[in-house]
């Protein structure tokens, strides 16, 4: 079977891969998943829809993978990004080139502005509030030593 040949089971895939995507974007891995949840497809008719949406590029995990880095980047570091999106089903191949294309990512200035969200002076705060902001900014991705970095850099600031 080709996925240029009619066939009404394999219409209905792509109509319904079309439904899916129509509300958020979906990683191959996403998509499988929710074709196959249906129970109406055969596998052999979701990976030809697979195919086909790879090759009219409607699903692209290298394209998925930098918007969605490039839309949480202001409040997460890369490093929860890329577990994000290993999770989401994105190959490593990928996660590869991403964190290279990504790997300047400014993240001093996130950590600044998430201090500053949070209104915390590193200055003024007791020991038990500096470890709470870093638990927080280490849950958010960032390595120790960045937030080392810029809340040093703030506390020679004031």
């Amino acid at each position: 079977m080709d996925i240029y040949d009619f066939n009404p089971e394999l219409e209905a895939a792509k109509k319904r891969s079309f439904r899916i995507l129509e509300r958020m974007p979906r990683t191959v891995k996403q998509m499988r998943e929710k074709l196959q949840k249906d129970q109406k497809y055969s596998n052999e008719i979701i990976e030809l829809v697979i195919e086909y949406l790879k090759e009219y590029h409607y699903l692209d995990d290298m394209q998925f993978s930098i918007d969605y880095i490039n839309s949480r980047k202001n409040n997460k570091g890369l490093k929860v990004l890329l577990f994000e999106l290993k999770n989401k089903g994105v190959c490593e191949d990928v996660l590869e080139e991403v964190k290279e294309e990504f790997s300047d990512m400014e993240t001093d200035a996130v950590i600044r502005r998430l201090i500053s969200k949070k209104g915390i002076d590193p200055n003024t705060e007791d020991r038990k509030q500096r470890e709470k902001l870093y638990r927080f900014l280490l849950s958010r991705g960032f390595s120790y030593s960045d937030i080392s970095n810029v809340i040093s850099d703030l506390k020679e600031e004031y």
